[in-house]
């Protein structure tokens, strides 16, 4: 870098090195035979603004001696010395005083909403084909959805446009959209994917070897997908036979050794 420190030079030199080395261009300054002093670039500034380092055990005048500012005995005179959040000396803590109110849903899916007027406008611009069966990753590739991490709920936003017949299968539906899709000769199927089993679906390419599709475990979600009414894959199937495949076998087994097979 170019430094000029304490120098007299004619005026017209100190153009000359200005424009040459500084983006700014001088044409005409006033007082031209007035030599300059201390002359920089603007670059060369240095920001000299910075926090003194703390120095203790210097003496009482410096107001950090003697105990060098952690007052006399206990633990905060010790060297790594940590107080947890909410201590309070021993006493009890505020946030024991007081009994828990309400309660937190965050343990519920977050299932990513999608309305009927969405897919009809995704189709008519030709993003989604609606002649194969549309699944979460056809609304996931499309970008017809985005963040899909639990599933996607289908809703009956302007369900009057829907005029395609479609064959869609999501996580859940309402009851007006059910209603919207099958008045337009379509299809809907609410099926249950696992985190594991969604990520499969999702991305395949990222498995070696698929996982096998699971089962719903809650009673709640076993009662949903059982529905008929809310079009869910495991009805009008054997339950027993799908969530104890074993004992069936063993039962049939069993009768063929009685009848002497």
């Amino acid at each position: 870098m170019f430094s000029l420190t304490k120098a007299f030079l004619p005026w017209k030199n100190a153009i000359q090195l200005l424009n040459r080395y500084s983006t700014m261009k001088v044409s005409t300054l006033p007082h031209p035979q007035v030599p300059v002093r201390c002359f920089g670039l603007l670059s060369q500034l240095v920001n000299n603004d910075y926090k003194a380092r703390k120095r203790v055990g210097r003496g009482p005048g410096s107001g950090r001696g003697n105990t060098s500012g952690r007052g006399r005995k206990g633990s905060g005179q010790r060297r790594g010395r940590r107080i947890r959040p909410g201590f309070e000396g021993g006493q009890t803590p505020l946030m024991k005083l007081f009994p828990k109110v309400g309660f937190s849903t965050a343990h519920l899916p977050k299932l990513v909403a999608l309305n009927v007027d969405r897919v009809q406008q995704w189709i008519d611009m030709g993003r989604l084909d609606a002649t194969k069966k549309i699944t979460m990753k056809e609304l996931l590739d499309t970008r017809c959805c985005r963040g899909i991490k639990d599933g996607v709920k289908l809703l009956a936003r302007n369900s009057k446009s829907l005029h395609t017949p479609i064959h869609i299968e999501v996580t859940k539906a309402s009851a007006s959209a059910i209603e919207a899709v099958e008045s337009s000769g379509g299809t809907i199927q609410t099926v249950y994917h696992s985190r594991l089993g969604l990520r499969s679906l999702l991305y395949p390419e990222k498995f070696r070897l698929l996982p096998r599709q699971a089962l719903p475990i809650s009673q709640k979600n076993i009662s949903y997908y059982t529905d008929p009414a809310r079009r869910g894959y495991l009805s009008g199937k054997n339950i027993l036979q799908l969530y104890y495949p074993h004992q069936s076998l063993r039962k049939r087994r069993n009768a063929n050794v009685g009848r002497g097979r």
